[in-house]
């Protein structure tokens, strides 16, 4: 009988964990907030919000993917694509292109929460603004 009972509780905790680690995956923790594209065509702009779970706080981010990226594989790429802003404490975050090699993101974090600015990708130059409070 305890044989039995042993076998069926480690198989519930196997199961708990699988359950647990699906349900956690990084890609479902992202929330695209915006997406623009250039306007010749060749980039997109996503402006997202990337929640690490219930112990982390919101992180706005801001990637720069190629148009014909695999539009299943977005939020995989996002986590491993080309981030050009990574902040934390806020999910204020926004894109606008000004033209094919100009984009301006504006955002609302203190500069101490800002983690990652890139001012030139690709041949793409980008600006920041942050919003008046």
């Amino acid at each position: 009988m305890f044989r039995a009972f042993k076998k069926s509780f480690v198989c519930i905790i196997l199961l708990s964990f699988l359950v647990f680690f699906i349900g956690c995956s990084s890609e479902s923790n992202i929330e695209i907030l915006k997406e623009a594209s250039s306007p010749n065509g060749y980039y997109t702009a996503f402006a997202f919000v990337y929640s690490g779970g219930a112990t982390t706080d919101f992180s706005p981010r801001v990637s720069i993917l190629d148009s014909k990226a695999d539009k299943k594989e977005i939020k995989k790429l996002l986590l491993q694509g080309s981030n050009v802003y990574s902040a934390h404490h806020s999910k204020d975050i926004d894109v606008k292109w000004e033209d094919d090699e100009n984009l301006t993101v504006t955002y609302s974090n203190d500069d101490e929460d800002i983690d990652l600015k890139v001012d030139i990708i690709h041949g793409i130059k980008v600006k920041y603004e942050k919003k008046a409070k």
